[in-house]
């Protein structure tokens, strides 16, 4: 497992739920990161298997998760919300800028580094 899994973008059924796992296994150690080196504990939501339809629940929890850590870590927050993962434009651009916040997040808390 690596951040750079969170880089490729899921083209088949398949592919989403490989990048699923491991975005799941990449948020659950970023957490425990957090509780180890700020004592703080974090908490958790389902985001494995990911559910791309717009009106899920997944991308408000995958947002919060995101911003609980960056208010610990001092990340500056992205919109992970406003995405249409039809549109294949949005789709790259989002994975794209979701894994770079992954990367900042990981460098702080060490994780996969």
């Amino acid at each position: 497992m690596s951040v750079a899994d969170v880089f490729n973008v899921p083209t088949t059924p398949a592919e989403l739920a490989r990048w699923s796992m491991l975005h799941m296994i990449l948020h659950r150690s970023e957490n425990r990161a957090v509780q180890a080196k700020y004592h703080v504990i974090l908490p958790e939501y389902v985001l494995d298997p990911m559910d791309t339809r717009p009106e899920s629940e997944w991308f408000q929890n995958h947002q919060t998760m995101h911003n609980n850590v960056d208010q610990v870590t001092g990340v500056a927050q992205f919109n992970l919300i406003d995405v249409s993962w039809s549109d294949p434009a949005q789709l790259i651009g989002w994975i794209q800028g979701h894994a770079q916040l992954h990367k900042q997040e990981t460098d702080i808390l060490g994780v996969f580094s």
